[in-house]
């Protein structure tokens, strides 16, 4: 029942461009070509065709700049450059992250029945709370407002001599060295870089609380549990199941067969002649 999900997580399988925000569907190869005959096949799909038109319609498709990368979103491709584009995010995605994060990620991934934003959302906190305790960063708290206790009575204005621009350069330098320089941390994390990392390294279903699922690379490099709880288990199987009732060839419906209505033979009106019999006697 989990061969649907199976496949998704393959590590084998290419990289799948979106056409209008869809996965493309392929052209089903013909069944039982004869290995005398010709056929005609497009090299980056695999797809097979019997004749030079349809292979040249199909192949004119995918030369379309329609498609777009299903990680970054970014949109004006032709097939076979979104899927150098994807192949490219691929490789420097894992990159823009230390190292020593990746675990953190991949877990928070794993069997997360989270939309993409709010799990985004929630690895950008967890790391960032990561990074400050590794850096021994500390919140600063928050000042509070002032009390205003008394007023003031307006005073005369008085007359202060105005200073030169090199007095105000000097002014500004000892204010500076006064102030005690505070230092800087960049953390590493990019929210926008998070949720490619989640597309390139999880794949999830378009249902309710369908599942990220981790490619099955990344869970086995990173040490990340792949047996997954009963409860998934449970939704996935009734998923599938509404999936194959929708496949299922709908049977034509019999017609009813109409009834011949047949007439009804008169019965003899024996009572009514003997009636009238007595009344004439």
């Amino acid at each position: 029942s989990f061969q649907l999900f199976s496949q998704l997580n393959n590590p084998t399988l290419p990289t799948m461009p979106l056409s209008n925000g869809r996965a493309i569907k392929f052209v089903a190869n013909p069944p039982d070509i004869p290995q005398t005959d010709k056929v005609f096949q497009i090299r980056f799909t695999g797809e097979i065709f019997k004749t030079y038109q349809e292979y040249s319609a199909r192949l004119d498709y995918y030369r379309e700049p329609k498609f777009s990368c299903k990680y970054t979103g970014k949109s004006g491709f032709n097939y076979e450059n979104a899927i150098d584009h994807e192949n490219q995010i691929k490789k420097e995605i894992s990159s823009q992250f230390p190292q020593e994060y990746l675990p953190l990620i991949f877990k928070e991934i794993q069997y997360s029945q989270l939309k993409l934003t709010e799990l985004t959302n929630k690895i950008y906190e967890k790391c960032l709370s990561e990074f400050k305790i590794k850096n021994n960063i500390k919140d600063e708290p928050e000042k509070e407002p002032t009390k205003i206790t008394a007023f003031l009575q307006p005073q005369a204005p008085q007359l202060e001599a105005i200073p030169n621009n090199n007095e105000k350069k000097e002014q500004k330098e000892q204010k500076e060295k006064k102030k005690p320089k505070k230092k800087t941390f960049k953390h590493p994390f990019k929210k926008h870089l998070i949720r490619t990392q989640i597309r390139v390294a999880a794949n999830q279903q378009h249902f309710k609380n369908a599942p990220w699922i981790l490619h099955h690379d990344i869970a086995t490099k990173y040490d990340i549990n792949a047996e997954m709880p009963q409860s998934l288990k449970i939704i996935i199987d009734e998923y599938i199941k509404k999936q194959n009732e929708k496949n299922k060839p709908k049977q034509p419906k019999k017609k009813k067969e109409k009834k011949v209505k047949t007439k009804r033979e008169k019965k003899p009106k024996a009572k009514k002649e003997k009636k009238r019999e007595n009344k004439r006697r």
